[in-house]
């Protein structure tokens, strides 16, 4: 259970990168 929260933290870096790369 302790992997769901890693993938989301994961998941939310990811997310952040490609807004930045949109700005």
């Amino acid at each position: 259970m302790e992997l769901v929260p890693e993938v989301n933290s994961s998941k939310l870096s990811s997310t952040s990168s490609g807004i930045d790369e949109l700005s």
